[in-house]
């Protein structure tokens, strides 16, 4: 299962920034949780939902960046040298959206149900309208 998911996740470090932004939307509710020990769904933080919704942002990014041969000079031109050709699939991964883009999608996606504010409807254009800018761009 976790190989079948590696093909898209970030690295660890991004992993970890990810996790850290979503301790920073957690505190609020954390804080809340020990000293009243009451804490209401739907959450009422803004900030955290703004968090979540620049994960799914910065992923939409990086799944363009870390994949496409054009915003890899090394990977690009290691391209070049070798018999790879069109209709090939890439040796580090797919740049178009697999199944596996699901898991952390929804992930986020579970995470952003739990606030008041959040609109389901504008949830596809956090990740996809980053994601086809990056891929534009290229």
């Amino acid at each position: 299962m976790i190989r079948w998911l590696r093909v898209v996740l970030p690295t660890n470090y991004l992993l970890g920034a990810g996790l850290l932004f979503l301790l920073l939307a957690g505190i609020p509710v954390l804080a809340r949780l020990a000293f009243m020990r009451e804490v209401a769904f739907p959450l009422e933080d803004p900030a955290g939902l703004g968090l979540i919704g620049m994960l799914a942002a910065a992923y939409g990014v990086y799944r363009v960046a870390a994949y496409h041969p054009i915003y890899q000079k090394e990977y690009r031109e290691w391209l070049e040298r070798t018999p790879w050709r069109f209709g090939l699939p890439l040796p580090l991964g797919p740049v178009h959206l697999v199944l596996q883009d699901l898991v952390p999608l929804a992930i986020l996606l579970g995470l952003a149900l739990l606030f008041e504010q959040f609109e389901w409807r504008h949830a596809p254009a956090l990740f996809a309208g980053p994601y086809l800018l990056a891929l534009m761009a290229a």
